[in-house]
């Protein structure tokens, strides 16, 4: 996947130093004051008008919704280069990548360039996922892909872009975990998908052939939606019940019986995320390849959303 960084707006290397320390403790003992958990989930509406690029003291320097959309879908798609060039796994990368979005929730794009942040959300989530890679290897891959769109073999130990990213990334590490209160393990939709499948690398089973081809096509779908800032919208149980559904729209695969059950829940919920997706994917269709979606992604009406799978999922209770 090529990425001419050369077409994009100046890149700036000068970073902010962390300015604060914001702590949100995910569980409380008893005697302890209840300090509500924060879910990361924002509305449409929210992201539009409150998000930091917008509430910049500089007038000049806000930017819009749609460029905000873009530039998301700029960061997730190098995110993936970078992961696939360490050999990383979508798992990885589908945690990095919800990590970007949540990030953009605290902090401006003009400040903080994306592949900046893309890179180092790569390299927090390869250790919270326990598939470390050394971070003279991520700095060597990371800089090279955001400078020529390749790897290249100038981007050594001995050049001064090797060091000016090492410092880059080793200053965000700190940054990005303060921002994100230490929450840097997020629930995965990859391995959702994998439990609700009741996939098992140690099963030969030859009926698991049809899951293994339904999770295969569910996580390319996990991956092109992370490029919308769905997983700050909705919960996670909710994406990938959507990576599902278009899974059996686009190679009419049937859904085992009681998958939506299992993730508890509705096919509204999930109607009401795919009218969103579909929303946000028109921002980008403005931009070249690789980055827009929409002509991926099946097209589908109420009804025929209501009736995808409805016959292996009426036996299980289906809510609709």
């Amino acid at each position: 996947m090529s990425i001419q960084s050369k077409h994009e707006e100046n890149y700036n290397q000068d970073r902010v130093k962390p300015q604060e320390n914001i702590t949100s403790p995910a569980e409380y003992f008893e005697g302890v004051i209840d300090v509500p958990v924060y879910d990361w989930l924002f509305t449409l509406e929210q992201i539009q008008r409150e998000s930091p690029s917008r509430r910049l003291t500089n007038v000049k320097q806000r930017i819009g919704f749609t460029e905000e959309c873009q530039k998301r879908a700029k960061g997730i798609v190098y995110l993936f280069a970078c992961s696939k060039q360490m050999k990383l796994s979508r798992c990885v990368a589908l945690t990095a990548s919800i990590l970007f979005h949540r990030f953009y929730m605290k902090r401006d794009f003009t400040n903080y360039h994306y592949f900046e942040i893309a890179a180092t959300c790569l390299f927090i989530a390869s250790k919270s996922e326990e598939c470390r890679r050394k971070l003279s290897d991520v700095v060597k891959v990371c800089a090279s892909i955001a400078l020529t769109g390749r790897m290249s073999n100038k981007v050594t130990e001995e050049s001064k872009i090797y060091w000016k990213w090492k410092d880059v990334i080793v200053n965000l590490e700190e940054l990005i975990l303060e921002v994100l209160c230490f929450d840097v393990t997020p629930v995965n939709p990859y391995k959702i998908c994998f439990d609700i499948l009741d996939l098992s690398e140690d099963d030969d089973n030859s009926n698991d052939e049809h899951e293994d081809k339904l999770f295969s096509t569910c996580t390319h779908f996990l991956e092109l939606l992370s490029r919308l800032p769905l997983s700050i919208l909705f919960p996670v149980n909710v994406i990938c019940g959507l990576g599902l559904l278009l899974s059996c729209a686009s190679s009419e695969i049937q859904l085992p019986s009681n998958a939506f059950n299992k993730l508890q829940i509705s096919r509204e919920e999930i109607w009401r995320s795919y009218c969103t997706a579909m929303k946000l994917a028109q921002s980008l269709e403005s931009l070249r390849q690789p980055f827009p979606i929409l002509s991926h992604i099946p097209k589908l009406n109420h009804k025929s959303a209501m009736g995808i799978g409805e016959n292996v999922d009426k036996d299980g209770g289906d809510e609709n």
